[in-house]
């Protein structure tokens, strides 16, 4: 063998520890390398005197190394010997003597991950013998064993032990990993019954105060799902939102989701398309963090000292990588919620917010790997131009009711005049720019990173249509909507477009004439003028040099001159 006889038995622990992990390894090599008597009468007593023993509490590292070595050996058991000891160290869980949870926790789930026996019944060419075999260990695992696990997880276990406690309970949640693997192994249906009570019993205690709970909780959820794949993403959401409803678990589901998502691209289990039917309880999700009485609490100094999860706004990003992870169809269905939400407020502060949260859409439109290009021009067109209806305005108006008539002399004493004066009333054309701006910026994307092709005749008889509504937008009373359409043409004036004729060429350029004009005084270095004023004078330098049917007239070069000569003079 590598290690001598007294090395394990030698009074150094390190020394104990390092030829079991030299055993270990020799066994994964070499299955066969100990027969499996040596194992099961010798070396298996030698590394479980380490195990649950109160006298090597100190010694966890050599604990950890008698688990491993466990581990190894029982993956090389036949069923018979392995089906012993899980069923052994699952009953410890429900006796009173077994004070190290945890330590029972990791050796369960150390054997649990040795499981090494297929469970397929479906498969051909297999030995009668071999086929009895594992018909006997299906009706076990699945009638017995996965039972077992899942009420021991619930802490519902046999014996004086039935524990409600969530300190002692989190320790368990850990099982939940090796109990889906297990059940990967059977068939779909058997996986898809079981996983739904597996979810709940981790998301409850997302409900705990204690963010030690939470923590583990949520850790145990993000390697569930890593094993789960995407596919069960949104049933997971819809189980969150179910479990977490008020006060502090709202900020509980928001961080939640964020991280679970987050950790699923970063492990690139996500692809375009996987996250389409979550959309709708992302964005409410999002909604729910951003405004109301969460948003409000996320300003309250004693509530985020106390609560992590109340710390930071995660809704941005969260729709940043929804929108990265979605397919173009659905695309609609992630702008609509903020522009109907857009129309119902007026507050600065809200209104911004709205921005942020489609400027973070844009930036998860631009990694999208199967972003259609054709599909997104049109989605554009319909939003600038406002023949995609994305908000309820009109169904709201069908459904009002008609105003109940009053008849004047019904009233002796007339009413007390209100308080506070008019409320400030919220029109579409309130907030538009917002829907509009967002509309550019995406297109403005689209053509800074070469996704549409100047040399792709379809991509630029999709954008012919655009060159006169921007041009439309340069009259705007918005000046960042006149920035970002300033920004477009840039791109526009170079590409061989239909509908980039002679006429409006020119005027094109007599607008951004115009607009020096307007704004190019008095502007102090930074702003929404000062951008707008930069863009038109680069769309001006572009028209000059690179568009060859330009027409300048002679005033408009004077004021050129005039133009250069304070840029250059002024300190």
């Amino acid at each position: 063998m590598l290690f001598r006889s007294e090395n394990i038995r030698h009074v150094q622990m390190h020394r104990r520890g390092r030829a079991l992990t030299r055993l270990a390894k020799q066994i994964q090599d070499d299955p066969k390398f100990v027969s499996e008597r040596n194992l099961t009468q010798l070396l298996i007593p030698v590394c479980t005197v380490y195990l649950l023993n109160p006298d090597y509490v100190k010694n966890s590292t050599l604990v950890e190394q008698a688990i491993s070595f466990l581990g190894a050996v029982v993956r090389t058991l036949p069923w018979t010997n392995y089906e012993i000891y899980i069923k052994y160290y699952i009953s410890l869980f429900g006796k009173e003597t077994v004070l190290q949870q945890k330590q029972l926790v990791k050796i369960t789930t150390e054997v649990l991950d040795a499981f090494h026996f297929s469970l397929d019944l479906q498969e051909e060419g297999v030995a009668d013998k071999e086929m009895e075999q594992r018909k006997k260990i299906h009706m076990i695992v699945n009638n017995s064993l996965l039972p077992s696990l899942t009420n021991t997880l619930s802490g519902k276990t046999k014996g004086p032990v039935a524990i409600s406690d969530e300190d002692k309970l989190i320790q368990r949640v850990p099982l939940a990993v090796p109990i889906v693997k297990i059940l990967q192994l059977n068939p779909p249906a058997t996986l898809e019954r079981a996983v739904p009570g597996i979810i709940n019993k981790i998301a409850s205690f997302l409900r705990s105060k204690a963010i030690e709970i939470r923590e583990a909780a949520r850790s145990t959820i993000n390697s569930v799902m890593e094993l789960l794949g995407a596919r069960f993403v949104s049933f997971v959401v819809r189980e969150l939102v179910a479990f977490l409803t008020r006060g502090y678990q709202v900020h509980v589901l928001t961080f939640t989701v964020h991280n679970l998502i987050h950790n699923m691209a970063e492990k690139s289990l996500l692809k375009p398309g996987d996250l389409d039917s979550s959309i709708h309880m992302i964005t409410e999700v999002a909604l729910t963090e951003m405004f109301g009485v969460t948003a409000e609490e996320k300003e309250v100094k004693k509530i985020t000292g106390k609560l992590l999860e109340a710390k930071n706004t995660k809704s941005y990003d969260t729709l940043q990588l929804t929108a990265k992870f979605l397919s173009s169809s659905e695309l609609m269905e992630l702008v609509r919620p903020f522009s109907d939400k857009l129309k119902t407020i007026s507050a600065f502060k809200n209104v911004v917010k709205i921005k942020e949260c489609l400027r973070n859409i844009v930036l998860g439109l631009l990694s999208n790997a199967a972003l259609d290009v054709n599909f997104t021009m049109i989605f554009i067109f319909g939003v600038i131009t406002d023949q995609i209806k994305l908000g309820r305005q009109q169904k709201e108006k069908l459904n009002k009711p008609a105003p109940v008539a009053v008849k004047n002399d019904s009233f002796i004493v007339l009413k007390a005049p209100k308080r506070g004066g008019a409320v400030a009333k919220t029109a579409i054309s309130t907030s538009q720019h917002v829907i509009e701006e967002f509309g550019l910026n995406l297109l403005y994307f689209l053509l800074k990173r070469s996704s549409i092709d100047p040399n792709n005749s379809e991509h630029c008889a999709r954008l012919a249509p655009f060159f006169p509504v921007l041009l439309e937008f340069l009259d705007s009373s918005h000046a960042s909507v006149i920035t970002v359409a300033l920004r477009c043409f840039q791109w526009f004036v170079k590409m061989p477009l239909e509908s980039k004729t002679a006429e409006n060429v020119l005027d094109l350029t007599n607008k951004v004439f115009g607009l020096l004009k307007k704004y190019g005084g008095g502007t102090d270095g930074k702003g929404e003028n000062h951008d707008l004023v930069v863009m038109a004078s680069k769309l001006l330098v572009v028209l000059i040099r690179d568009v060859k049917i330009s027409q300048i007239k002679d005033d408009q070069l004077k004021f050129v001159f005039e133009y250069i000569l304070v840029d250059v003079l002024d300190p």
